[in-house]
């Protein structure tokens, strides 16, 4: 009973700032203010665990049209799935890196966690699938939604072609080669 009381306590903080997201008219905006706003609110949580947090690539980031509060709950998910694995881990090193490619129009979001489970791969972006206690199983598959309503897409990178090498953990790629950009 006190796992389900915190596990809904947790999803009514995170779900919260989604009242007003219907409403929310698309703005232009740099790719690289949600994240530094994700970042400033994460940033007691980032130190107190030890964690490295690194942006590089095309620093100056990218330009898209849609509702600022979705691209907050995508970031918001990937650096608290990641601060909550990074927890978990018995690695030396705790490290996200996020790498901004302005020409692709992508975003990769990498950590240096144990990665992810293969039984739940099939299922990441699916309601209700999660390894994390407690479970709620609704940030993955909320990100998707706001991925695809802005003509984006979010994915688990699985192939060599995107994987940041140095990183062994869950590696994500957003892609926003067909949001508006201006």
């Amino acid at each position: 009973m006190k796992n389900s009381s915190s596990s809904l306590k947790s999803e009514l903080k995170r779900l919260g700032p989604l009242r007003a997201l219907r409403s929310e008219s698309q703005t232009l905006f740099n790719i690289n203010r949600p994240l530094q706003f994700v970042l400033n609110v994460y940033e007691r949580e980032i130190n107190k665990l030890n964690i490295s947090f690194e942006i590089c690539g095309d620093l100056e980031g990218f330009d898209v049209r849609t509702r600022y509060g979705a691209l907050i709950q995508v970031f918001t998910n990937l650096v608290d799935n990641s601060c909550y694995w990074l927890n978990t881990s018995q690695a030396k090193s705790r490290k996200i890196q996020v790498y901004i490619d302005k020409n692709a129009r992508t975003v990769i979001f990498a950590d240096d966690g144990p990665g992810i489970h293969d039984s739940i791969k099939p299922y990441l972006f699916s309601p209700g699938y999660s390894m994390k206690i407690p479970r709620s199983g609704l940030g993955l598959y909320i990100s998707k939604h706001y991925m695809n309503d802005m003509n984006g897409d979010i994915q688990s990178i699985n192939n060599d072609k995107y994987r940041i090498k140095e990183l062994v953990g869950a590696q994500f790629l957003l892609d926003f080669s067909k949001v508006a950009g201006e």
